[in-house]
């Protein structure tokens, strides 16, 4: 997982709307004993574990256990059944069931997440699928701030 990757997957689990889900592909981040600048974030990524249940708060997975509040695990947002279950909690934080994703075309380097809002249609574009469920997730909580 590139570095961007690792700052997006940190960006979707700090949403209110974000949870950890069975199938999701979580990697354990490891933390160096210092970290000088250049060194690359990516470098820190360690084993992979699919979700396999979530007991109370803690996550479990093939070998492995944590706590949902720990931040040296990330999701996985290259994984395809990662992205199903983010795209799981963007309908649910949006309260949409028929929100969805798709490239726009015809050259499919731009990435919509339409959502079906009860006060209007919003389109989220970014350049990558998990770009878009991240901003819709992040635009979700923002949305329930300033509700009454």
């Amino acid at each position: 997982m590139t570095a961007p990757m690792l700052d997006l997957a940190r960006r979707a689990v700090a949403c209110e709307g974000f949870r950890w889900m069975p199938g999701m592909l979580a990697v354990r981040v490891r933390s160096p004993v210092f970290f000088s600048e250049g060194v690359d974030p990516s470098h820190l990524v360690g084993r992979s574990y699919r979700v396999t249940e979530i007991r109370e708060s803690t996550v479990h997975c093939a070998g492995e256990a944590f706590l949902t509040t720990l931040l040296n695990f990330a999701p996985d947002l290259t994984d395809p059944a990662t992205l199903g279950c983010l795209l799981a909690l963007v309908r649910e934080a949006w309260k949409s069931p028929v929100a969805q994703i798709s490239p726009s075309l015809p050259d499919g380097h731009i990435w919509t997440c339409y959502i079906n809002d009860e006060a209007n249609d919003r389109l989220f574009r970014e350049r990558t699928e998990a770009e878009a469920l991240v901003a819709a997730l992040e635009a979700a909580a923002d949305r329930s701030g300033d509700a009454p």
